[in-house]
């Protein structure tokens, strides 16, 4: 990529964003596919009771993959869990959400980060 937009100037980290207290940052857990920090910004947290969080975290952790599905988008409109983009996104329903919600997994190398987020925040 430099070789169209020349080298990095400046990056901005998901610890940078941890430490300005912008994601918070619930630790690792081990799952069938590799470790997995969870995260989550603020703003979802702000926006979301804690019967939702769980519910969120254990039907992403249930079903999200490396490959297929990397996403999970949580809404009311969803009547029946279906997958989308070839597989790549779950779209499921949580009771009383009043944002779109996604779960999105990304590969670190040595591990994975789940990033929870409201759709306005990606």
């Amino acid at each position: 990529m430099s070789e169209f937009f020349g080298e990095v100037i400046s990056k901005y980290t998901l610890e940078d964003a941890i430490e300005d207290g912008l994601h918070a940052d619930f630790g690792y857990i081990e799952t069938p596919f590799g470790k997995v920090r969870i995260v989550a910004t603020t703003n979802f947290m702000a926006n979301v009771n804690t019967y939702q969080l769980m519910h969120i975290v254990l039907k992403t952790l249930r079903a999200i993959r490396p490959l297929k599905p990397n996403w999970v988008v949580f809404d009311n409109e969803i009547t029946q869990e279906h997958t989308e983009d070839e597989g790549r996104t779950l779209r499921a329903h949580i009771d009383g959400l009043e944002k779109k919600v996604y779960a999105i997994l990304d590969n670190y190398g040595d591990h994975y980060v789940l990033t929870l987020l409201l759709a306005e925040d990606y």
